[in-house]
Formats: C-alpha cells, structure tokens, sequence
C-alpha cells in the first residue's frame, strides 16, 4: 500500500508547488492616469476595499506597489473584464450625520447621463430588513454626481425607510418634459434604475444610444488538497458489514459569481484505501457464518453543488451545506467469492462543513440507492486551499 500512494503523494505535492508559485492576488490591469493609461498588475480585493484605494504595480515581479486613491487616478479595470471603476463623489448617509466621500464606483451605463454602482462597507450600510441594500448608485450628470440610497432606521420598534433615491431623480428627471413614469413604484435594485436611467437618457438626447458595461464576470475557481477518513456499514444488512478507509485527494471549488457568492460547486478527485469485514455462509463450516475480510483501492469522485451561509470568495468563516454524488471505482479489489464492492458505484451524498480561511473542514453521508441495506458511509474530511 506504501508503493502505491507514494507517487501519488509525490504528484499531489507537485501540483501543490506548481498552484503555490502561480497563486497571486495581483491580476493584469490598467489605470487611468491625468489621461495616460498606464499597464500593470492590480492588487484584487473586496470591492468594498477596492471603493477606496487600489494597489498597482508595473511588474509583475516588482517587490513595492504604488497605493492610489481616487484623488489620483480617474479610472482602473482589471484585464480584459470589461468592467470599470471610475473615481466619483459620493454622499454617506449614517444616522443623521452626511458625508460627502471620493469612491472608486463600478461603471453601469453611459450616455447623457453615466450611472455607477457603488458597493459599501458594512459600518457604512444602512439596513434593518432588506439585506441586500449594501450599495448605492451614483449618477452623473453635467459634471455633477448626485447620489442615490435607500435607507432603513428602527426607532422605538418601528421601522423607517427613507427611498431618498426617488426623489433625486425625480429631481434630476424634472427636465425632461415628455419623461412620464411614476418613479413611487420605482425599485432599487441595478435593473430597474438602469431601465429608468435609460429612459430619461433617451428623452434627452434620442440620438444618443445609452451604452451599458455590466459585464457577467466568470465563476471563481478554488483549488487544494484534502484528506478523507470512512467509516462504511449496512445498517440493516444481515451480513454485519464493516468498512473503514483513508483517502487523499485534489478538490476545485467553483463559485457562482452572483453577488451574493452563496452558490458553489465542488469537484474532487482522490484515491481511497479501503478495508472491510462481513459474515457469509460456509459450505465449508457446516454452514456456520464465516468472516470474511477484504480490501479494494477506489478512484474517488465526488460532485457536490454547495450552498454557502456568507461570500464564499472572501469570507474566513464560513459555514456550509453540500448535496451530491460521489462516484467509486474499484480499481484494485482482492476479493474473490463474493465481490462486495462492483467495479462502479455510485453514492448519493449529503453534508456540512465550514471555511476557516484556507481550511476546508467537512463531514459527509453518503448512501447506494438511498437504501439502509446497501453500502452507507460516514465521511470526515480536512481539505486546505492553495490560492487565497
């Protein structure tokens, strides 16, 4: 047994180095400079931390970066992304308190007008029950930035919602003779106030083609070793079966790129030594039960989609639920008489487990044909992300 996960330990370990070495958080971009464009590498965080300031460097291998902020450069984008964060103004609302802010905001639309998006930090949200009222959007017109919030307040146990946004742009719109909608109805999220925006954009310069830069950015795909402990049985099987098992494997978690971040999906591919026992009839003992004992070496993949309670790119503790199924080929069985294991199962899997930055604890059921008479495991995993 030593001979055969000595290569494949060796190989896990390379591609570890390899992952290790190409692992950055710098990623190729651009910024915007007193209108020189200047190339390099973009440090990629947290939109709420790319809001203030980014890092850049020109090289990829320079060791110091310069920090801007958004009283230095215009604009920046990340690759080919398509998506661009351009510097705006901004006005904070906290309670009663305004503060009027340099924000680095996503590009929306453009055209008469130009929207932003501008994601915020949790100290900065105003939110009681709509959870996901964690931005505001910017509108610029005629070199003006007018800011657009929805913001809720609990006082004495009732709750207050101030849509400051409808009145903004009724405001903003008010030039327009032939803009008709009833902007009461009007919803804060990015569809309706880009629909809106474009309507008023259209009403005043009808030759002009609102252009818009939301960009479906691709899954995020996160990879590292895990190991597995197995402890297998038949619960209502006659036969008494025991089972138990170690395997070492390679896992991608792929992540939805909603805003939300809570959908994943995990992929995995390992090798599992197993052992079992089970009791059989035996000519050969005077039809006593005879203990037979047996081990078999299983390819191991298991596809689970997975539901995260938090950001699954960027948050450090963050609990899980995973539904799925695990596939098992038996590649090297020395049983003989009575082949427990066929060449190909499949397992329907349920589980739960939690991120700890880069580690990935996890404890798994799975089950044959979602019967107690067929083969059923309990699953214990320690997995460790390479890249951030």
């Amino acid at each position: 047994m030593i001979k055969i996960f000595t290569p494949i330990l060796l190989l896990l370990s390379v591609i570890s180095l390899q992952a290790a070495a190409q692992a950055s958080s710098f990623e190729k971009g651009y910024v915007v400079q007193e209108g020189d464009t200047l190339h390099g590498f973009i440090r990629n965080v947290p939109e709420t931390d790319l809001t203030k300031s980014i890092e850049f460097k020109k090289e990829f291998t320079a060791e110091k970066s310069t920090v801007y902020t958004p009283l230095e450069i215009s604009s920046f984008s990340f690759g080919n992304s398509g998506i661009v964060y351009s510097a705006v103004e901004a006005e904070i609302l906290k309670g009663a308190t305004i503060s009027r802010v340099q924000r680095f905001a996503k590009l929306m639309t453009s055209g008469y007008t130009q929207l932003y998006k501008l994601p915020l930090p949790q100290e900065e949200q105003s939110i009681v029950i709509n959870k996901y009222n964690t931005n505001l959007y910017i509108l610029k017109k005629d070199g003006t930035y007018y800011t657009l919030g929805l913001y809720e307040t609990l006082s004495e146990g009732i709750l207050k919602t101030n849509a400051r946004y409808k009145g903004t742009l009724r405001a903003i719109f008010s030039d327009c003779k032939d803009y008709k909608d009833n902007l009461d109805r009007l919803a804060f999220n990015d569809k309706s106030i880009m629909d809106e925006v474009g309507k008023y954009n259209a009403c005043m310069a009808p030759k002009t083609q609102t252009q818009i830069h939301t960009v479906k950015t691709k899954a995020v795909v996160k990879h590292g070793l895990e190991a597995f402990y197995t402890k297998g049985s038949k619960p209502d099987d006659d036969s008494n079966y025991e089972g138990e098992g170690y395997a070492v494997g390679y896992f991608w978690d792929i992540i939805h790129s909603g805003t939300s971040r809570q959908l994943s999906g995990k992929i995995g591919l390992g090798v599992m030594s197993y052992s079992y026992t089970y009791y059989r009839n035996s000519f050969f003992s005077n039809y006593n039960d005879e203990k037979v004992s047996e081990s078999a070496l299983f390819l191991r993949v298991p596809i689970v989609a997975q539901y995260n309670f938090g950001d699954a790119v960027y948050s450090n503790v963050l609990p899980f639920l995973s539904f799925g199924v695990t596939t098992l080929l038996n590649v090297n069985s020395d049983s003989n008489a009575r082949p427990e294991h066929p060449g190909l199962t499949i397992l329907n899997s349920v589980g739960a487990g939690m991120y700890y930055n880069r580690i990935r604890l996890g404890v798994q059921l799975e089950n044959h044909k979602l019967s107690t008479e067929n083969l059923t495991t309990l699953n214990f995993s320690l997995g460790f992300r390479i890249d951030n």
